[in-house]
């Protein structure tokens, strides 16, 4: 089950809020959880893009081999 947590915008205060199913004591949890799930989104990112590069890399090398 996925749950989003946002800054609380009502009154300002800046403390963390999240939907109403979550209780308030899990609140910090939610939001460590978000997080993290941001943390691997990058993580992932990052190593597609650094395959890229490999295979981008790989190719060169082919191409400059006298046999390629």
């Amino acid at each position: 089950m996925r749950m989003s947590v946002y800054a609380d915008s009502v009154n300002g205060d800046g403390r963390w809020s999240a939907e109403p199913h979550v209780l308030p004591e899990h609140v910090e949890v939610v939001r460590m959880l978000a997080e993290s799930e941001e943390r691997a989104r990058r993580s992932e990112a990052e190593r597609r893009a650094a395959e890229r590069r490999i295979e981008e890399l790989e190719t060169i090398l082919r191409r400059s081999r006298p046999d390629g």
